[in-house]
C-alpha cells in the first residue's frame, strides 16, 4: 500500500512538472524580460521573473515591436475586445492554446497585448502589475 502511495505521488509531481514546462513554453517566439504569476489568478498574485512550479500565469515585455495581430495569429486566438487608455491600447482576446482564462467583461479572456508608445507586453490569462 505504501508503495503504491509513493508511486501516485511521484506520478503527481511529474505531471506538475510537465505542466509547469509546457506553460513556460508560452512565450518561446517572442524575446523579453518575462514576470511569471503564481498563487492566485487575480491582481493578488505574486510575481518575480523565474519559473515558478505552480505558475498561474505569465507575461513577457517584448523586445522588438510586434503588431497586436501577428500576436493574436501566432496563438490562433480570437479578439474579444479592445480597450484604449491614456497610455496604452489593450487587446484582450482568448486562444486554446491556453487552458486558464479570466472573465472579463463577460467574456472569457486568456490572452492580453498590451501596447503603449514605449513597448508591448504580452500576458496570459492577463497582465497584472503594471503595463
Amino acid at each position: 500500500m505504501f508503495k503504491k502511495i509513493i508511486c501516485v505521488c511521484i506520478s503527481f509531481l511529474s505531471l506538475i512538472m510537465l505542466w509547469s514546462v509546457n506553460k513556460s513554453q508560452a512565450f518561446s517566439g517572442y524575446k523579453g524580460s518575462i514576470e511569471t504569476y503564481y498563487n492566485s489568478y487575480s491582481s493578488s498574485c505574486d510575481i518575480n521573473n523565474g519559473n515558478a512550479l505552480l505558475q498561474t500565469g505569465k507575461a513577457i515585455c517584448v523586445e522588438e515591436r510586434v503588431s497586436p495581430e501577428s500576436v493574436l495569429n501566432h496563438f490562433n486566438a480570437k479578439l474579444c475586445f479592445i480597450e484604449n487608455t491614456s497610455t496604452s491600447v489593450n487587446y484582450y482576446a482568448y486562444s486554446n492554446m491556453f487552458s486558464a482564462y479570466k472573465m472579463v467583461k463577460g467574456q472569457r479572456v486568456n490572452l492580453h497585448i498590451s501596447i503603449s508608445k514605449n513597448s508591448t507586453k504580452i500576458g496570459t490569462p492577463i497582465i497584472f502589475g503594471s503595463f
